[in-house]
């Protein structure tokens, strides 16, 4: 109604405002087109209100079509060459994957295919035959198992633990004394599915991560797969508000990350590092979180006072949906500092291994 009101002649916004307004309007026009002067009207004599009247709309219809002018060239200009750009997403993906099995069958030859457990079911076949080889060898190989297990895990290097133990008893008084509340109260407020909601919405924005992370480490179904749940999720999943390419598909998250990548080319992970707020972290990862800052869309946000809030904001929402992890942790630990440090590098290196 905007544009049609803003699109008419003055005189016809003369006679709606009129009749709209419920006033004595006594007019007798003869009007013969824009170019003719040929119109005569006579009003009553509150005719200065509605003069008054008639002002007020025409200003508001101009305001208005400026603003919508500006909305069509802002929201959904931009919107329609998004919906572009996720529609050739898709296709990219759908080509990526067809040939990924061709270039898979071609880099490992069909017999070793066959032989090679894949992600899922046949994880426990291999693990149950190589149970079964092993007990077959003999009392020799028993010993070694014996050996490796009373030697424990592997652990990181930790030159710095006196500091990163003051770090440490710091960021557990900033979990349970402001994080763990907030997060409380934000749960309280929001419904599980709706703070789910917003963790898909944030790990569909940092999608460019772990494609490009994907493709450093040569995983091109990954990548692949990385970008067709970018498209599936941002049209059909509401910009990412719902994981559709997981849930619907079958496609799940290939989460790699910069540290990640360096690990997989041979890089070790150096010392321990815990870094007040971020929390327990390497020499190498702490180098891969400089290098993924850069990847990640919401460190662009300006100004920084909006990023730091959007940050803040995601960090309570994931940390209302794993209330509780943390202190099972401390609880059962002897030392929680060596058992948060254990952790942490045991599942940094399953995540490269894997």
């Amino acid at each position: 109604m905007i544009i049609w009101a803003g699109s008419i002649k003055s005189i016809s916004i003369r006679h709606a405002i009129i009749q709209i307004a419920g006033r004595p309007y006594d007019c007798v026009c003869n009007f013969k087109g824009p170019e003719s002067q040929n119109s005569s009207c006579s009003y009553p004599d509150n005719s200065s209100g509605i003069i008054v009247l008639y002002l007020k709309f025409y200003i508001a219809v101009t305001i208005n079509e400026g603003l919508l002018l500006k909305i069509q060239a802002r929201v959904i200009i931009p919107v329609k060459a998004l919906m572009k750009i996720l529609n050739c997403i898709v296709i990219i993906s759908c080509i990526i994957l067809s040939f990924e099995k061709a270039l898979y069958s071609e880099i490992i030859p069909p017999a070793l295919e066959s032989a090679l457990p894949n992600e899922q079911s046949d994880v426990v076949l291999f693990v149950q035959e190589g149970a079964s080889e092993q007990i077959s060898t003999g009392s020799s190989e028993d010993d070694d198992v014996d050996s490796i297990q009373e030697d424990g895990p592997d652990r990181i290097a930790d030159p710095l633990e006196s500091v990163n133990r003051a770090v440490f008893h710091f960021n557990d008084k900033l979990y349970f004394w402001l994080l763990k509340p907030v997060a409380r109260g934000y749960a309280a407020i929001l419904p599980e599915d709706v703070r789910i909601s917003v963790r898909n919405f944030f790990s569909n924005v940092s999608t460019p991560v772990r494609l490009v992370n994907n493709l450093l480490q040569l995983k091109i179904k990954g990548a692949g797969n990385e970008l067709l749940r970018f498209g599936v999720n941002s049209t059909m999943g509401m910009l990412g508000l719902y994981d559709v390419a997981k849930n619907e598909m079958g496609i799940s998250m290939n989460d790699e990350d910069f540290g990640q990548t360096l690990g997989v080319w041979g890089l070790g992970p150096g010392i321990f590092i815990n870094w007040p707020i971020i929390g327990p972290s390497s020499l190498r990862d702490s180098a891969g979180y400089a290098g993924d800052y850069f990847l990640d869309p919401v460190n662009y946000l300006n100004p920084i006072i909006d990023r730091m809030a959007v940050k803040a904001g995601d960090g309570i929402n994931r940390t209302s949906l794993s209330l509780g992890d943390y202190e099972g942790i401390k609880k059962d630990a002897i030392d929680p500092y060596n058992a948060v440090k254990d952790i942490y590098y045991q599942y940094r290196q399953g995540k490269i291994d894997r």
